[in-house]
C-alpha cells in the first residue's frame, strides 16, 4: 500500500470517527478528500494536450540525460581516435618540480594548430632565435576554469606570437570541450590564435565553437591538479610561480623520462617515472615489464624497446 492510500484511509476512519461531532468539521473533511482526489479527477477530465503535457515533463529529463551521456560517450570515442601525436611539458611550481604532463594532440582534425603546438614544444628557429614553450612562465590560474600558458614573448599574456606570423585564423572547431585536461589555443578573438594555450580544470564545454580545441591531457593530471589547488585563483594571477621548464615531442624511452602507470597503486592522476640511465640499470625482465607498462599508459606506437 502507498502513502496515497494509506492516506486515505487514514482520511475514512476520521470521517467515521467524527461523524457524531460538530457540524464544523464537516467542510475541513470535504477539503482533505478534494486534496486526496484532485490529482486523479484532474488527469481523468483533463485534455488529452494537458495529459501529453504532463506526461512528457515527468518522462522528457531522463530521457535526455540518457541521450546526453550516451552522445558524450560516441565524442570521447571519436576524439581518442583523433589522437596521432604526443608532446610532454614537465612543470616546476615554486621553484620546485612537480610532474611531467603528458598531451594528446588531434593532429588529424586540426593538422595547422597542432603543428604550431608541437614546433614551439620542440623549439622553433626564428632567424638566429630560438622560440617555444621551454622556460616560459604559465602567466594565469583561475581556479575552477583553467590555467593560460605559452606567451614565447613576453610571458604576461600580452605577446601574440605563432609559426605562421603574429597570429593565425580558427582551422576549425570539430573538436569539443569534454572533460578537464583539454588544451586549446587561446585567443582575443576570432581568427586571433598564437603560442598560448589553456588546459582546462573542468569540462569547460560553453566555450565550445569559440576556441579550437587541440587535444587532451593523457597524463599528469594530478600535476595540473596541483597547480590549481596551490597556484590558483579567482582572479587567475598565480599565487606561486608556475613554470613549463621543459617540453618537446613524446616519442617514447629514447625521450626519457617515461610515464609507467601500475593501475594496481596509482589512481588516474598518479604515475611513476624512471630515468633513462635508470632504466638502463634494471635486469631486462623489469625493463620489459615497463615497457609493457608504458604501452599500455601511451600507446605501443610511441614505445620503443
Amino acid at each position: 500500500m502507498n502513502f496515497l492510500s494509506r492516506l486515505r484511509l487514514f482520511a475514512s476512519s476520521f470521517r467515521s470517527s467524527s461523524s457524531s461531532s460538530s457540524s464544523s468539521s464537516a467542510p475541513r473533511e470535504g477539503l482533505l478528500w478534494q486534496w486526496l482526489d484532485r490529482p486523479r479527477s484532474w488527469f481523468r477530465s483533463a485534455p488529452p494536450g494537458a495529459k501529453g503535457a504532463v506526461l512528457f515533463a515527468l518522462t522528457a529529463p531522463p530521457v535526455y540525460f540518457a541521450f546526453q551521456l550516451r552522445r558524450d560517450r560516441s565524442v570521447s570515442a571519436v576524439h581518442k581516435q583523433a589522437i596521432r601525436d604526443r608532446v610532454f611539458l614537465d612543470f616546476a611550481l615554486g621553484g620546485r618540480y612537480i610532474g611531467r604532463v603528458l598531451i594528446g594532440l588531434y593532429s588529424d582534425r586540426v593538422p595547422l594548430s597542432v603543428e604550431n603546438f608541437i614546433q614551439l614544444c620542440e623549439g622553433y628557429r626564428v632567424q638566429d632565435k630560438i622560440i617555444g614553450y621551454r622556460n616560459t612562465p604559465v602567466h594565469l590560474v583561475k581556479r575552477g576554469i583553467n590555467l593560460t600558458a605559452g606567451d614565447v614573448v613576453h610571458g604576461t599574456g600580452a605577446g601574440k606570437l605563432s609559426i605562421y606570423g603574429p597570429a593565425f585564423p580558427d582551422e576549425n572547431f570539430d573538436m569539443q570541450f569534454i572533460q578537464d585536461g583539454d588544451v586549446a589555443l587561446m585567443n582575443t578573438g576570432p581568427s586571433t590564435n598564437n603560442s598560448q594555450f589553456i588546459i582546462t580544470f573542468n569540462a569547460l564545454k560553453p566555450l565550445n565553437r569559440n576556441y579550437v580545441v587541440i587535444g587532451t591531457v593523457l597524463k599528469g593530471m594530478r600535476v595540473i591538479k596541483k597547480i590549481e589547488e596551490e597556484a590558483g585563483s579567482k582572479t587567475g594571477a598565480p599565487m606561486q610561480p608556475v613554470r613549463i621548464i621543459n617540453c618537446g615531442l613524446y616519442r617514447g624511452l629514447q625521450d626519457g623520462p617515461p610515464f609507467f602507470a601500475n593501475p594496481d597503486l596509482l589512481d588516474r592522476y598518479e604515475e611513476t617515472r624512471i630515468s633513462e640511465a635508470d632504466f638502463l640499470a634494471l635486469k631486462p625482465e623489469e625493463q620489459e615489464k615497463l615497457v609493457e607498462a608504458s604501452k599500455a599508459a601511451v600507446g605501443p606506437k610511441k614505445v620503443a624497446k
